[in-house]
């Protein structure tokens, strides 16, 4: 397992296996040769505020643009509260059905883990979502929590990080594992330095691109 190395910087560098999806996103490579923009709805819960959110997103999209200079990407408005998995795909369905993305990206398990859901239940929560937007031709990608070592809380997320991951494999839809890259991350500041607060969207733009251009 050697570091990504290619369009990376050197403080968010983590294994391959960390960037790499099992499934292609289809629908986005087809799109990357037409003229409209790849429409991107990025949802999940409010963390960190919606300032920072907003930051986040358009790191995620100068990172896409500098990978992909030749193709249009829009990243639209979803939503972001603190509702379990069960909520936001009732949210999500008439969200799609206004915004009619090409790739969902869905940061799930936070709100799920604090509310203390049975991990059986939210897994089968996202199958259905998964498996739902692909009879829908849309592509779609779970982002697991992030991994928040000083916090309280923080040994909630275990169960909703193997429920997603579990998920992720049922249904065959792709998983960004947030989680462990910045475990990796953390474990690693002494030797590459303190992880750059770009990293999360510099790695999740590197996934993406990477499984379109393959």
């Amino acid at each position: 397992m050697t570091p990504a190395t290619a369009g990376v910087t050197v403080a968010c560098r983590v294994p391959d296996p960390y960037l790499h999806f099992p499934t292609d996103l289809k629908r986005t490579e087809r799109l990357m040769d037409l003229k409209r923009p790849i429409r991107i709805l990025v949802v999940g819960p409010a963390i960190e505020g919606p300032e920072v959110i907003e930051k986040r997103h358009s790191r995620l999209l100068a990172a896409l643009q500098q990978r992909l200079p030749g193709v249009g990407f829009e990243l639209l408005d979803g939503w972001h509260g603190w509702r379990v998995a069960e909520e936001d795909f009732d949210r999500l369905r008439s969200e799609v059905a206004e915004a009619k993305p090409d790739l969902i990206l869905w940061e799930v398990g936070t709100p799920d883990a604090l509310a203390s859901s049975d991990p059986g239940e939210f897994g089968d929560v996202l199958v259905r979502a998964a498996n739902w937007a692909k009879s829908r031709d849309i592509d779609f990608v779970f982002i697991d929590p992030p991994f928040l070592p000083h916090v309280p809380h923080e040994p909630l997320y275990g169960k909703m990080v193997l429920a997603i991951s579990a998920a992720s494999s049922q249904a065959r839809v792709n998983l960004f594992r947030r989680y462990a890259a910045m475990q990796y991350l953390e474990r690693m500041q002494g030797k590459i330095g303190a992880p750059h607060p770009h990293c999360m969207s510099e790695l999740l733009a590197e996934a993406i691109v990477r499984s379109v251009t393959r």
